[in-house]
């Protein structure tokens, strides 16, 4: 437990040009709706726990939240059937399930968090499920269905205790995110999730709890997020 205790947490705001320029959010601060996906399984984990702060920087300027759990959601694979690229649908996919009821919340939500952890060396199973299930947004004529001017965050945790070792599939998902026509304005990256209980205390929760002043800096993100106004 010495040794694990010894284990770097780091958390990265990534600098982002939006940081130094005013970006106006469509909708005022209390009239925006934050949705969170959270692509972790663990509850209560490294992953969700700066999900939340986010949500509490974006709730502290007037914004409503909305968090899932993906694990917890029946969201089957896309099939590849591509009648999503023949017409609209009304249910926006063939595919049954939990989804369904996702799709317009998407299509309704101004500012977006995704939050997922890496164990593989790649994005969880559940959020590249998730993601492949938004290809029903490009329908006929490979035109975007999604309104414009939606605004993102995305978090990325995992264990290898370099905050830069991963930063190629937070890039990933910012640009899945910009083929829906989603401006990502802030990332947070956060390792030394490794060791004896793999990124839990002995309460089991995340040990990110052990940097408060990266958590200061995911706080701000979440306000960022909403007001579209720096603060470093």
């Amino acid at each position: 437990m010495e040794a694990y205790n010894r284990i770097k947490v780091e958390i990265k705001r990534w600098d982002s040009p939006f940081h130094h320029e005013k970006v106006k959010p469509s909708t005022r601060p209390e009239e925006t709706t934050v949705l969170a996906f959270n692509a972790s399984p663990r509850k209560a984990g490294n992953t969700d726990l700066l999900i939340d702060e986010a949500l509490k920087g974006a709730k502290s300027v007037g914004a409503k939240n909305e968090k899932y759990y993906l694990h917890d959601l029946k969201i089957g694979y896309c099939i590849g059937c591509r009648i999503c690229k023949e017409k609209i649908l009304p249910t926006t996919c063939t595919v049954k399930g939990d989804m369904a009821s996702l799709y317009e919340k998407i299509r309704q939500a101004k500012c977006i968090i995704i939050g997922f952890p890496i164990y593989t060396s790649r994005e969880s199973a559940q959020l590249a499920v998730f993601f492949d299930r938004w290809d029903c947004f490009v329908g006929p004529d490979m035109k975007n269905t999604l309104n414009p001017g939606k605004r993102a965050m995305v978090i990325g945790t995992w264990g290898v205790p370099k905050i830069d070792t991963y930063d190629q599939h937070i890039e990933r998902v910012i640009v899945i995110l910009k083929v829906h026509g989603i401006q990502t304005v802030e990332a947070i990256s956060a390792s030394g999730f490794e060791g004896l209980l793999h990124g839990l205390d002995e309460n089991k929760r995340g040990i990110v709890l052990r940097n408060p002043e990266g958590l200061k800096q995911v706080f701000k993100a979440g306000k960022c997020l909403v007001t579209g106004i720096p603060e470093i």
